[in-house]
């Protein structure tokens, strides 16, 4: 069993880019080793993020947007305390609020889907129980989706997690 926790920062690559910065996010992770290398995983975020971008009217206004779902993560341990691991995440996804709407977001208030990728370093501490993580992936959120916009609504996420297993 393992549970880990993230902060990591989310920038936009798609048209969000020029209506929300760069965004800080929190994870938390619950998981099962099915065996050695992998891992079988449920996850939670939320990214936090304005429209200090956006041009008035209106005014700069604040959304969270949160998702749920799971995933597969392969990790190959190398040396004797360093890992490396790839993993892949889908789920559903929305903003707390019908903030980004007006700029052309219509389903961005709605549940839709998200998927991604991440690659990942872990350091094994000496505490067999206990891995420090950087990471950084891409994700798709369907529900960013501009209108008359055929950019891909991709995210680029990268932090740093702390990871504990039972």
């Amino acid at each position: 069993m393992v549970v880990e926790g993230s902060f990591d920062g989310v920038g936009h690559l798609g048209p969000l880019k020029n209506v929300s910065p760069t965004s800080p996010e929190f994870r938390f992770a619950v998981g099962y080793e099915v065996f050695d290398p992998l891992l079988i995983f449920a996850d939670a975020g939320m990214f936090l993020s304005s429209t200090r971008y956006a041009k008035p009217p209106p005014n700069e206004r604040t959304y969270a947007y949160y998702a749920f779902g799971g995933g597969l993560r392969f990790t190959y341990e190398f040396l004797e305390s360093f890992g490396i691991y790839l993993q892949g995440n889908a789920g559903v996804a929305a903003s707390t609020e019908d903030v980004l709407v007006i700029y052309g977001y219509r389903e961005s208030d709605e549940l839709s889907l998200y998927f991604g990728g991440q690659l990942g370093f872990e350091w094994l501490q000496m505490n067999p129980h206990y891995a420090l993580a950087a990471h950084a992936g891409v994700r798709n959120y369907t529900g960013l989706d501009r209108e008359r916009s055929s950019d891909p609504p991709l995210v680029v996420n990268g932090g740093i997690a702390i990871k504990y297993t039972f």
